[in-house]
């Protein structure tokens, strides 16, 4: 499956990244384009003229709370404090590009996907074991920073 991300056609924002067989069933078309792409898309947007990937202006603090969200909630939220005074609303309001910085690459999952198809039983339980891995890591970043408050 192609890795794709699509954009908004007139601001050039990226709205969503994905696989798909078919990008554009997974889009609004009227208002939404797509490029084929498994670029990272924190920071960046979509060129509308040109269809390249280019970087855009981001708050300067949200990409230097991303380069350390790997690290534990604690040592992440004194960094958020320094920028907000409510560090939850923050979480939730950046929830997004959080997640995108953390989630490991979709070449990971589609890999494991190759393998699971495979004839070989010991390279199908290996793509078993690394998709659920997979599945595993990004269930604990969507725990980590919801889409909604709790």
């Amino acid at each position: 499956m192609p890795a794709y991300i699509a954009y908004d056609k007139i601001t050039g924002t990226i709205t969503k990244a994905g696989v798909a067989l078919d990008p554009s069933a997974q889009i609004n078309t009227d208002t939404d384009s797509f490029i084929l792409s498994d670029h990272d898309v924190v920071g960046y947007k979509i060129n509308v003229d040109t269809k390249e990937i280019v970087p855009c202006e981001v708050i300067p603090s949200l990409i230097d709370i991303l380069e350390i969200a790997h690290k534990p909630d604690a040592e992440l939220n004194i960094e958020i404090s320094k920028i907000s005074s409510d560090v939850d609303s923050w979480r939730l309001k950046n929830y997004s590009a959080l997640r995108q910085k953390l989630y490991p690459s979709i070449i990971n999952k589609i890999d494991a996907e190759v393998k699971i198809s495979s004839d070989d039983p010991e390279v199908k339980e290996k793509g078993l074991k690394e998709l659920d891995l997979y599945n595993k890591k990004c269930l604990n970043i969507k725990t980590r920073f919801p889409k909604e408050a709790k």
